[in-house]
């Protein structure tokens, strides 16, 4: 009774504009939450920066003369070498393989396989004295020749030198050298007339 007594009077008030409904209150606009950096997210890339611009040189190239043509290592190993071939043969070092190999055939880019001994050279090259006629390539062995790029170097001659029936003598840098073991081990390779490496002048057949 008394509710239908409330409802009555509310109506009454409504008309009359004493009760006023309040209005449905707006429900709240969720709010998006910025996601925190993932550790898999990757970092905003930095604006690129124009790279500084360098103006070249207009400065000719001045040279200069070295004060030797070899290193020490190489004059110590290069005295030991006349030393052991006396006056049998002459001994040149720092030569280029195009000048003492060359292709006998005519392979599909030839200018390349040309290039590839044109830019290399051997440290020391023993040829007849009469003809000039290269006999023995040595090379002189750092450490430096544990690289793979220097490897890669290596191997090429190698091969390179063998295919052309050249023999090889490999020889590690020593503080000091022995011109008769030297000359010995040169003559025996001349006599053997094959391709042969030696390392520290132990033989070993290619």
């Amino acid at each position: 009774m008394l509710r239908k007594l409330a409802q009555f009077f509310k109506k009454i008030f409504q008309k009359l504009g004493l009760f006023k409904t309040p209005p449905a209150s707006a429900s709240p606009t969720p709010q998006l939450e910025t996601p925190s950096a993932s550790p898999l997210t990757p970092p905003s890339t930095p604006p690129l920066v124009a790279p500084e611009l360098t103006i070249p040189s207009t400065e000719p190239p001045i040279y200069q003369m070295w004060e030797s043509l070899f290193t020490y290592r190489e004059k110590v190993f290069f005295n030991a070498l006349l030393d052991a071939l006396k006056w049998d043969y002459w001994a040149f070092a720092k030569v280029r393989m195009g000048d003492v190999l060359h292709i006998s055939n005519e392979p599909g880019d030839r200018k390349f396989y040309n290039n590839q001994v044109n830019c290399k050279h051997l440290d020391f090259i023993v040829c007849e004295k009469r003809t000039f006629r290269p006999v023995l390539a040595i090379e002189l062995d750092d450490s430096t020749h544990l690289h793979p790029d220097k490897q890669a170097r290596d191997d090429f001659k190698n091969k390179v030198l063998m295919q052309a029936g050249l023999p090889l003598l490999r020889v590690k840098i020593q503080t000091v050298y022995s011109p008769v073991r030297l000359r010995d081990e040169i003559f025996d390779l001349l006599l053997k007339k094959t391709p042969v490496q030696s390392n520290k002048f132990g033989k070993e057949d290619a």
